[in-house]
C-alpha cells in the first residue's frame, strides 16, 4: 500500500544514521535511569514512580527511532512518511503528553488503578507509533477533515503551553514576586522574591531599605552594645505588629534582665517564606560585616524540617512543581478557593465589644484562614512528626537539616542559639487528636525537639526548646485563631524563654 506519494529512501529528511543516533541516545539514557532506579526503590518515595515512567517512556522511544531507522534503511513505503511536518508535529505531541502523564504521576495523586491505567495508556502510545495503523491513519485521516482540525488544536494547545512556561519564567527571572518563586529556588533568590518592599508598610510599619520587617541597619556597632542576628520565616514577621514582635520585644527583655550598663541590638532578618539554607545565606551575608555577638536562629518543625526545598533533584522536569504552567495557576486557584471559602462562612463575633479585648486586639478574634484551609496546611505539616519507620524521605530532611545547622556554626564562629518552635497541633491537644485520628500509632509527636536537640547537643550548638513553655499555658491560647502564628501571648513567653537562655549563654563568656 501507498503510504504517501514519495516512496524511495532517499526522499526521506534525514537518513538512517539519523535516527539510529537518536535510538542510541534513548537507549544510553534508559541504561542510566535503569542504574540510578535503585536509589529510589522505596515505597514512600515519590520519585520511584516518575523515574520507572521515565525509564519505560526513554526505553520506548530508543525502540520506536531504531525502527524508523529501519523503515528508512530497507526502502519502505513508509518512508515517504518520515519526511511531513505532521510525523515530527504527531511525535511532540507525544512527547509533550507523556512529560504530562509523568508529572501526574510524581506525586501521590491520581492513585491506584486510575495511574496504572495512564501508565498503560503512555506505553501503548508510544509503541502506535511505530504500527502500520498509524502510518494508515496519519496519511488517510490526520490530514484532513476532522483529522486537520485535531492537529491545529493539538498545536495550539502545545504552543500555548510553551508561550505561558516561557513568559512566566521571563516574568519570575525579572520580577521579584513570591507568587512566582519556585519551589526548589535558589535560597538568595527565594530571599529576594520574599522580602518585604523597602519602605512599604507592613502591619503599620515600614520596612527598612533592605527589606526587613526592621529599624535602619548600621555596619558599625554602637559602643558597648550585644548585637544579634535574629532569623526566622514568617515568625519574626507575620502575626502581630513590630511592637508585639518577640524579636523586638527582646531587646527591652535583655537590657530589664542585664545587670550591667550595657544595651542589646536584635537585627531582625527574617523573611516570610524562606528556609534554612536562607537563614544559612542571611549569616553569611551579615554576620561579620555587622559585627554580630550572636545569631538567634528559629527553626519551625512546622515546615523548615518536612519542607525544607531540596537540593535540585534529578531529573527534575519529570516533577510537577519544576514547571512554573502549573505551579503559578495552582496558587491562583488555591487564592481563590481560599478567598470563596472565607466568603462564604459566617463569622461568630466574640462575647461582648471587641473594644474589650484584651490589648485590643481585634485581629486575634478572627480566624485567618478557613478551617478547611487551616486542616489542610496542618495536615501536611504533620508528616514531620512520623516515627522513623513510617517517615520515608522525612528522614533525610532531617538530616539535611543537620548538615545546615553544623554549616551555621562557621560564619557564627561558634556563638548559634538555635531556638526550636514548635507547630500548633503540638501544643494543642484537641487540633493533634483530630489530625493523627485514622493512625496515631505512626506519630511521635515530640521527634522533631528529642532529635534536633540531640544533634544540637552533639555539635556543640546551644539550643532551646519552646514547646514545654508553650504547653504550660492552660487553656492553650498562644496562636492565632486558625492561623499557624503566634499571638501576642505567643510572643511574650517566646520573649521570655529566650531571654532567659540568651542571658546563660552570656554569663558563660
Amino acid at each position: 500500500m501507498n503510504y504517501s506519494t514519495p516512496t524511495t529512501t532517499n526522499q526521506a529528511p534525514v537518513g538512517k544514521t539519523f535516527y539510529f543516533l537518536i535510538g542510541a541516545i534513548f537507549l544510553l539514557a534508559s541504561i542510566y535511569l535503569a542504574l540510578r532506579l535503585s536509589r529510589y526503590w522505596d515505597s514512600s518515595s515519590q520519585q520511584l514512580i516518575p523515574h520507572c515512567v521515565a525509564l519505560l517512556g526513554s526505553f520506548l522511544n530508543a525502540v520506536l527511532a531504531l525502527r524508523l531507522g529501519f523503515i528508512v534503511k530497507t526502502g519502505d513505503p513508509r518512508a515517504g512518511v518520515l519526511k511531513t511536518g505532521l510525523f515530527w508535529r504527531y511525535w511532540l505531541y507525544a512527547a509533550v503528553a507523556s512529560l504530562i502523564v509523568i508529572c501526574a504521576v510524581a506525586t501521590p495523586q491520581p492513585r491506584g488503578l486510575f495511574r496504572a491505567l495512564m501508565v498503560i495508556a503512555f506505553s501503548l502510545h508510544l509503541l502506535a507509533m511505530s504500527s502500520q495503523f498509524f502510518y494508515r491513519w496519519l496519511v488517510k485521516f490526520a490530514g484532513k477533515g476532522i483529522g486537520r482540525a485535531i492537529d491545529l488544536t493539538c498545536f495550539n494547545c502545545v504552543l500555548l503551553l510553551l508561550l505561558l512556561e516561557g513568559g512566566l519564567r521571563l516574568a519570575a527571572a525579572l520580577t521579584n514576586s513570591p507568587l512566582l518563586s519556585a519551589p526548589n529556588l535558589k535560597a538568595a533568590k527565594r530571599i529576594s522574591d520574599h522580602k518585604l518592599t523597602p519602605g512599604g508598610l507592613h502591619l503599620g510599619f515600614a520596612a527598612n531599605r533592605q527589606g526587613f520587617f526592621d529599624r535602619e541597619f548600621t555596619r558599625t556597632k554602637p559602643n558597648n552594645t550585644i548585637r544579634i542576628l535574629g532569623l526566622a520565616d514568617s515568625f519574626g514577621v507575620e502575626g502581630v505588629s513590630y511592637q508585639d514582635n518577640f524579636l523586638t520585644l527582646l531587646e527591652t527583655s535583655l537590657a530589664d534582665a542585664s545587670n550591667q550598663e550595657q544595651s542589646y541590638e536584635i537585627m531582625n532578618l527574617s523573611v516570610d517564606g524562606i528556609s534554612p539554607r536562607g537563614y544559612l545565606n542571611l549569616l553569611k551575608e551579615y554576620y561579620t560585616p555587622y559585627q554580630a555577638d550572636l545569631a538567634l536562629v528559629c527553626i519551625f518543625v512546622g515546615n523548615d524540617i518536612g519542607w525544607l526545598p531540596q537540593r535540585q533533584p534529578s531529573l527534575a522536569y519529570l516533577r510537577r512543581e519544576f514547571w512554573y504552567s502549573y505551579f503559578v495557576p495552582a496558587r491562583i486557584v488555591a487564592l481563590y478557593q481560599e478567598h470563596t471559602r472565607k466568603a462564604a462562612s459566617t463569622l461568630i463575633p466574640p462575647e461582648g465589644d471587641i473594644s474589650d479585648t484584651p490589648n485590643n486586639s481585634v485581629a486575634e478574634t478572627l480566624p485567618t484562614f478557613s478551617q478547611e484551609a487551616f486542616l489542610q496546611i496542618e495536615r501536611k505539616r504533620l508528616p514531620v512528626c512520623l516515627k522513623p519507620e513510617y517517615a520515608g524521605e522525612i528522614n533525610q530532611r532531617y538530616q539535611e537539616l543537620y548538615e545546615i545547622l553544623d554549616e551555621m556554626q562557621q560564619p557564627t564562629a561558634g556563638n548559634l542559639l538555635v531556638v526550636l518552635i514548635p507547630d500548633e497541633f503540638q501544643v494543642d491537644d484537641e487540633l493533634w487528636e483530630l489530625l493523627t485520628a485514622n493512625n496515631y500509632n505512626q506519630y511521635d509527636r515530640t521527634r522533631p525537639q528529642r532529635e534536633i536537640s540531640a544533634f544540637c547537643e552533639s555539635a556543640g550548638i546551644k539550643s532551646l526548646d519552646l514547646l514545654p513553655a508553650l504547653s504550660a499555658e492552660d487553656p492553650p491560647d498562644t496562636y492565632l485563631l486558625q492561623d499557624t502564628h503566634w499571638n501576642r501571648q505567643g510572643h511574650l513567653i517566646a520573649t521570655r524563654e529566650i531571654t532567659a537562655a540568651i542571658a546563660d549563654i552570656l554569663a558563660d563568656k
